[in-house]
């Protein structure tokens, strides 16, 4: 009896210990969020919900599409004790060249994504071609009776700052790149159609 009683009273110090703290997504960021494991950044509003599914752009022959999708409660570790969970998106794209694939990028392992308010996601993308990060502002465009549509716009996370990546800037003095050429292998600054 002595045992079953200490095995309930451990059981239940343990789950008040180990309780997390569940954080609306969409509230105030705070480093102490971070730490030691016991918070969850939860999509709380389910303001991500909304931008799950595929979405398609074309453009005379060709055609981009990505495919978002919502993973909960993420487990991330990284270094300077950085340990939590949190709610993300983890995206992929295809593009179509004459109604074939020509290229059918990897699902991304580690979800990312920031929603502040509703209908504006914000987050990283890799474009498998230029081999380069970018900053992705996705903001969902709604209208009555009709389908949603989505902003997708690209930014170098350097650009941000206004300075080229030291990686295109070689690539420009060494003339791999035109000046006139995209940085990006997918289409910038598009509207997409929920399909």
């Amino acid at each position: 009896m002595k045992n079953i009683v200490t095995t309930i009273l451990v059981l239940v110090l343990y789950s008040c210990v180990s309780s997390q703290t569940v954080v609306d997504m969409s509230d105030e960021r705070k480093e102490e969020y971070r730490k030691n494991g016991k918070y969850y950044i939860k999509d709380k509003k389910n303001f991500m919900n909304s931008f799950i599914g595929t979405w398609q752009y074309i453009n005379d022959n060709t055609e981009f599409r990505v495919t978002l999708s919502k993973i909960e409660k993420y487990h991330y570790i990284g270094p300077f004790n950085v340990n939590y969970y949190k709610d993300g998106m983890v995206i992929q794209y295809q593009k179509y060249k004459n109604g074939k694939l020509v290229y059918n990028s990897t699902v991304g392992t580690h979800p990312n994504g920031v929603i502040e308010e509703f209908g504006k996601l914000y987050m990283s993308f890799y474009d498998y071609e230029k081999r380069n990060n970018y900053l992705l502002d996705l903001i969902l465009i709604q209208e009555t009776n009709k389908n949603d549509k989505l902003r997708f716009t690209l930014s170098s996370i350097m650009s941000r700052n206004k300075s080229i990546p030291k990686r295109l800037e070689y690539r420009f003095s060494s003339g791999e790149i035109t000046p006139d050429e995209s940085f990006f292998s997918v289409p910038d600054d598009i509207i997409m159609t929920k399909i």
